[in-house]
């Protein structure tokens, strides 16, 4: 990566317009700001009384000492910060003072005042008043006892005490939402531009809040996709793109974020001339190390002595890596990087890893794309269309970080090799016969599946709607997890805007080829294999749910889904859609609505609130297929029977008509009693209240009395009471209920 000369150094803060301002001016200005006091500003989607206290320059004269030197706590581009307590609201207070003199000025003033006016946060200092008196231009904020993450972090003085990793992790994780909201909420939208550890101020419990938005800009209007706008900013902060072109966007912020994520890691600046050549840009120094997975502790700032996780470590430089990357469109959303850093901010507790290691490291080696929250939104919209986002940039892929080798496809194989086996494209085009339409196994909508020689090829429609979102979504969940029933990602590509995952190959296809519009001649299902399968499935879900750190969920549960190995072992692939669970004490995770229709939960295509519960009931729907035979959504059936749960439910309150509901290819071959308790699952997991349902973990330990070879067995019960579990069971412990 190249700096270009238009961004200039850290001293100097950042390049703005020089402004001197007539007295004619200063009076407007003046006017203009005072006119405020009475003003509504709109934050997010509600409005607040504009609060800002006009200050004379005689009270902040007399706040500061008359701007004594011994209050001074800072200074930048724009002038000289004071502490100080103002009397009149009994507060202590940092004072701004702009340098009369300075290149910066008006301008920026303006901009901070415009800013701060609109938006409120924790993570985002607050502003008190400002004062404009004469030719003095001074803004007043709350006091941050604990300065900046620059005096906390950085060439620190003999004596004072280094952050620890937590504290790291929570100062990133705040400021992550103080962009996130900025991005997100704040309306209009605001991009930060000059996002640096100076710039981070950290109150008496280590909170951090970002300050200083003189050079902040609104976001792109119009249809627009981007800002264009004079390059500012500080030297080594500034995204690529935005040196190279001017033009502006949040990914630019996304960039400078990875940039102060990488220095709270090692310690070190990312410009600092002291270090040898080879040490002093610290984008440039990291980039051979990220593909050494033995050097990534090399990485950790040697101050914290070792007292990290190392998972915590291995994933706090993935999200770097991924906000680092070259190419705007393949940085994750601040919302995202949110998500992801939500994970890194408890005790240092090493937990035994569901990984190793070197399986946690594909995360930076193999991800272009970073989306890590609303990224993994997509695949399916519930309103029908195969995506409700449009994607950009897609042919842009190939410039990258040197550490990012091939990002490209998807693949699989027979064998677990190491996860972060880097293939070229050469190499998979030879294994797929350059992709031979006679070897392809399959089509969704990320894309095509190719069987090869090292297994098998899904390849990305570059042109589609889907792609570089899914492949992080789906690179990030099969490095944290491994279980026998989650398909085994490989390796992957990425060379150029070819985008592969290598997987084991998977002999048998998916569920739906087996189960659903059966071609004539096809031998379906059997009753005992039906059940092994939805039972592979459930400890699928039981582990993303309950073993998994952090837990996920699903969120696309279908037939599709759902491999089978040459002994009909299932296992659940394509997480594109997944998401983390829950932090924070939250029983839900607030998001778009996406996923197949007709799976998806009621109260998740209602609220957009998310829970382990709705992949509970698109289990229940899958498992309603696999008994009947029927789709759950088929507009070829007559009206009353094209979908599936409106079609089973009168029958699930009428006894004699469950064998009914028995898919006619069985032809009778499988045990009553054990076809009524696969009902009476089914009808628990697709109950209309999530609470109602099942946990996944009861689920599995019910299927354990289903997986028996079919035989029908001397009834322990009356029909009837086999029906109780259909028509009383509110969810709770399965097992409890089939053991009654």
């Amino acid at each position: 990566m190249k700096f270009f000369p238009c961004c200039i150094p850290e001293r100097e803060d950042a390049l703005v317009e020089s402004t001197s301002c007539t007295d004619k001016e200063s009076a407007k200005l003046g006017r203009a700001l005072s006119s405020w006091k009475n003003m509504s500003w709109k934050i997010g989607s509600s409005k607040r009384k504009n609060s800002l206290k006009v200050f004379t320059y005689h009270e902040l004269s007399v706040a500061t000492d008359d701007f004594n030197p011994s209050f001074s706590v800072g200074e930048g581009g724009f002038g000289k910060v004071y502490k100080g307590l103002i009397e009149s609201i009994d507060k202590h207070v940092a004072v701004k003072q702009l340098d009369r003199n300075g290149r910066q000025g008006n301008k920026e003033f303006f901009s901070e005042v415009n800013t701060l006016s609109m938006v409120q946060h924790p993570n985002l200092v607050k502003l008190i008043g400002y004062c404009v008196d004469g030719d003095q231009r001074l803004l007043v904020y709350e006091f941050m006892p604990n300065e900046s993450l620059e005096t906390h972090l950085l060439d620190l003085p003999p004596g004072r005490k280094p952050l620890d990793w937590t504290t790291r992790m929570k100062i990133a994780t705040g400021a992550a939402q103080g962009l996130e909201y900025l991005h997100d909420t704040a309306d209009p939208q605001i991009i930060y531009r000059d996002f640096k550890a100076s710039n981070i101020l950290l109150d008496q419990n280590f909170n951090a809040k970002l300050s200083d938005f003189g050079l902040a800009k609104l976001g792109p209007t119009g249809g627009k996709d981007h800002v264009s706008t004079r390059v500012m900013g500080t030297y080594g902060y500034c995204a690529p793109e935005y040196q190279l072109t001017g033009q502006l966007t949040t990914r630019s912020d996304v960039y400078s974020f990875g940039v102060v994520l990488l220095e709270i890691i090692t310690g070190k600046r990312v410009i600092d001339m002291s270090r040898p050549t080879e040490e002093q840009n610290l984008v440039h120094w990291a980039g051979p190390l990220f593909k050494d997975k033995s050097k990534f502790t090399a990485m950790a700032d040697p101050l914290l002595e070792g007292n990290y996780s190392q998972k915590s470590l291995y994933q706090a430089l993935a999200i770097a890596a991924m906000c680092l990357q070259v190419e705007a469109d393949t940085r994750p959303l601040m919302a995202d990087v949110v998500t992801a850093l939500e994970f890194l901010t408890g005790p240092i507790e090493e937990k035994k890893p569901t990984v190793s290691p070197t399986q946690s490291i594909h995360h930076v080696n193999s991800v272009t794309e970073g989306n890590v929250k609303q990224e993994l939104e997509k695949n399916n919209s519930f309103k029908g269309s195969r995506s409700s986002w449009k994607s950009k940039g897609y042919g842009k892929q190939g410039k990258t970080l040197s550490f990012v080798r091939n990002l490209s496809y998807k693949i699989a194989s027979s064998k677990r090799k190491n996860i972060n086996q880097v293939f070229t494209f050469r190499e998979l085009a030879v294994a797929t016969s350059n992709f031979n339409h006679h070897f392809l196994v399959g089509e969704g909508g990320f894309g095509r599946v190719y069987k090869g020689y090292i297994d098998s090829v899904d390849q990305l429609d570059r042109k589609g709607l889907q792609g570089n979102r899914e492949f992080f979504s789906e690179v990030l969940t099969l490095s944290m997890v491994k279980h026998l029933n989650l398909v085994k990602l490989i390796g992957y590509c990425a060379d150029g805007d070819q985008r592969l995952l290598v997987y084991e190959f998977m002999a048998n296809g998916s569920l739906e080829n087996h189960l659903l519009d059966l071609p004539p001649g096809k031998e379906p299902l059997d009753w005992s294999t039906r059940m092994k399968i939805a039972s592979g499935a459930a400890q699928g879900l039981e582990y993303l749910h309950g073993v998994a750190d952090p837990q996920i969920i699903y969120r696309d549960f279908k037939a599709s889904n759902i491999l089978l190995d040459e002994d009909f072992n299932p296992k659940l692939s394509d997480f594109g859609l997944a998401k983390l669970g829950p932090t924070g004490g939250k029983d839900h995770v607030s998001t778009r609505v996406m996923g197949t229709y007709g799976y998806c939960a009621p109260e998740y295509q209602m609220t957009g609130q998310l829970t382990t519960r709705s992949d509970v009931y698109s289990f229940g729907v899958v498992l309603l297929e696999i008994i009947s035979g029927r789709r759950v959504i088929d507009r070829s059936r007559p009206t009353e029977e094209q979908n599936l749960i409106h079609w089973a439910a009168p029958l699930l309150k009428d006894r004699s008509k469950f064998t009914e509901m028995a898919d006619p290819l069985l032809e009778g071959n499988y045990p009553k009693k054990s076809l009524y308790q696969a009902l009476a699952i089914a009808s628990m997991c697709v109950h209309e209240e999530a609470d109602a349902r099942p946990l996944m973990a009861d689920v599995v330990t019910a299927f354990e009395f289903l997986t028996t070879p079919a035989e029908e067995e001397k009834p322990t019960m009356a029909s009837t009471e086999s029906i109780h579990y259909v028509e009383s069971v509110k969810g709770g412990n399965v097992k409890d209920e089939l053991e009654a």
